[in-house]
């Protein structure tokens, strides 16, 4: 069969699969005698409203060619025995234990095979389990960025200088925890040029990937920093394509996905708000909840995502299950799955599953720093011939913030001689009523706007003079103080210090246009609050120094430097009035007697 026959049925032959999984493509490049010639290119047209984003490949070469002959034959070239061992194990998953006895008759395998969907498939999949058993690295890796020969324009990924060969492209996840089986693949692909030209080869991958996100809801996204105790609405999304639909209805197979969400410790679950599936409401499902995540392999990605003290966190899934072949009339949960209905599932245009839950920050936040992690994927069975086969959607991990204040009481004209025994109130408004109420003692408060029970207003400095407030959100506070250390008095009303807390250097982006927006668009990416303080006359405010702000009190007796000139200019008068008085009155004395 010559070369484009054998492209041609082979391409139509993995259409039915291909749908199935969002696939990547194999590509076989041929030349007359150069197995180590570089200047072929291979390009991905991915057809779908996403493009490239979020796509993922990489691409192996199994084998060379050193000839092609004016009928298309190749002559194949062994590159070495792990390779070899990938294409031969292929080869007897597809033909049976033992087919492939040698490289000659594993070629001939893969030929012999190249025609039917499913067992390219299964060729596929067994290839790279040798591979990835084996430690083969791929020869070029797309990680969803242009990169050293492989360039990007619109939907098409395009590798550059690959040497002639037998090439398998996987498509996978695309999370630094991808493990084995984490992708789709298709592999069989050939061309061959006789001439020994070089050949560009263009592979549609036409089918769509299910695909997920999870972002932070509505306006809060932009700027992800609450206060503690804040309320943090969370929408997580699947989207199922119609393609995808359509292929498991086509082979009557039970299709399954689990939505799975691992929140870190600083973060507490509240409560559900909305769960649907298309149209269909299935709010009323609840989710089930573990102490910590499943095992990395059944969750696709794994607890280096945080830090041991983040990773205590709880555990959410949400389980689905339709089976065109023993449909139900009505959604049900059993054994914390939810049977749906294959109606929920259009063939026609994608299904977006979605799910909306409500969170808060914690007393185990992180401040500031690179916040709280939240991370979501979906397990998802992607292949309808064999329902043990499952994939994972890339992980989104959105983070949220929460920032701190802290102050030290000083002496106005010693600022090295801390002050303890002060008292303080914190308000958003230049008053000593109605003000915030934190949880804590003694130079360690926390504000928690979902607490409302064992607070205080009266906010008291330790023993070193030091004030700390944590679990607040960007803004503008007032720390009026309402009673001063012994002997000392306190500052003029007018005097309170006003803190405008914001985040430092971070103007929150959505660098990957996929709703997360972090600090400068990087996740590890450490925000601090930069406070800017002012008090009426400087007459409470000195300062801050790397611990935090600097208040000053006067001792009882003492005269301000700033702020109290114009008294002085009084007392100074009044006494030299009093003087005047005086001596008058010891003149007229004087006289009287005289």
């Amino acid at each position: 069969m010559k070369s484009t026959q054998w492209v041609t049925k082979l391409l139509a032959s993995i259409a039915a699969f291909a749908i199935a999984l969002g696939i990547g493509l194999g590509a076989m490049v041929g030349t007359a005698a150069a197995d180590n010639a570089t200047d072929n290119t291979l390009t991905l047209t991915v057809n779908n409203n996403n493009g490239v984003s979020n796509r993922y490949f990489r691409v192996y070469r199994l084998l060379g060619i050193s000839s092609v002959d004016d009928s298309g034959n190749v002559t194949p070239t062994e590159r070495d025995t792990d390779h070899t061992k990938a294409i031969e194990d292929g080869v007897n998953t597809v033909k049976g234990a033992g087919t492939a006895t040698d490289f000659a008759s594993a070629f001939k395998g893969l030929t012999s095979i190249a025609s039917k969907s499913d067992d390219a498939r299964n060729f596929g999949n067994a290839a790279y389990k040798s591979l990835v058993d084996n430690s083969v690295g791929p020869d070029a890796d797309y990680t969803g960025k242009a990169a050293t020969d492989i360039t990007v324009s619109g939907n098409n990924i395009t590798f550059s200088n690959l040497p002639y060969g037998y090439y398998l492209v996987e498509e996978y996840g695309g999370s630094t925890a991808e493990g084995l089986d984490r992708g789709s693949f298709v592999m069989l692909d050939t061309i061959a040029a006789a001439d020994g030209s070089q050949v560009n080869k263009t592979i549609d991958v036409k089918s769509e990937s299910p695909s997920s996100s999870k972002v932070i809801d509505g306006d809060d996204a932009k700027d992800p920093v609450f206060n503690e105790g804040d309320t943090i609405t969370y929408d997580l999304t699947y989207t199922i394509p119609a393609s995808f639909a359509q292929d498991y209805k086509d082979k009557g197979s039970k299709m399954e996905f689990t939505l799975q969400d691992w929140l870190s410790a600083g973060l507490d679950f509240i409560a559900v708000k909305s769960v649907k599936v298309g149209d269909n409401d299935l709010t009323n499902k609840t989710p089930t909840t573990n102490g910590t995540a499943p095992a990395s392999t059944d969750y696709g990605m794994t607890s280096s995502l945080f830090t041991a003290s983040e990773a205590a966190g709880k555990y959410l899934e949400w389980a689905f299950a339709a089976n065109y072949a023993s449909d139900v009339t009505a959604d049900t949960l059993a054994n914390n799955v939810i049977q749906i209905p294959t109606s929920y599932l259009s063939t026609s245009a994608a299904t977006t599953v979605t799910v909306q839950y409500t969170a808060k920050l914690n007393s185990n936040a992180i401040i500031a720093s690179t916040g709280n992690p939240n991370s979501y994927n979906v397990k998802y069975s992607r292949n309808p011939d064999n329902s043990s086969e499952y994939s994972y959607t890339p992980v989104d991990t959105p983070r949220v913030y929460t920032l701190q204040l802290n102050v030290t009481k000083v002496d106005a004209t010693n600022t090295s001689t801390t002050l303890t025994g002060a008292q303080f109130c914190l308000n958003t408004t230049a008053s000593s009523t109605g003000c915030l109420a934190l949880t804590g003692s003694a130079g360690s408060y926390v504000y928690d706007s979902s607490v409302t029970t064992d607070t205080t207003t009266t906010l008291d400095t330790d023993t070193n003079g030091k004030l700390s407030i944590t679990g607040l959100d960007a803004g503008t506070y007032y720390l009026v103080e309402t009673k001063a250390p012994s002997g000392y008095k306190l500052p003029d009303a007018a005097d309170a210090p006003t803190y405008a807390i914001t985040e430092a250097s971070t103007q929150f982006t959505d660098s990957d246009n996929d709703g997360i927006y972090l600090p400068g668009g990087a996740a590890n990416t450490a925000i601090a609050s930069t406070i800017t303080a002012t008090s009426g006359s400087s007459n409470a405010y000195v300062g801050q120094d790397s611990t935090g702000q600097i208040v000053k009190n006067y001792q009882q007796g003492s005269l301000p430097l700033t702020g109290g000139a114009g008294i002085v200019v009084f007392v100074i008068a009044g006494l030299a009035v009093i003087g005047v008085g005086i001596g008058f009155i010891v003149s007229r004395s004087r006289k009287a007697r005289h």
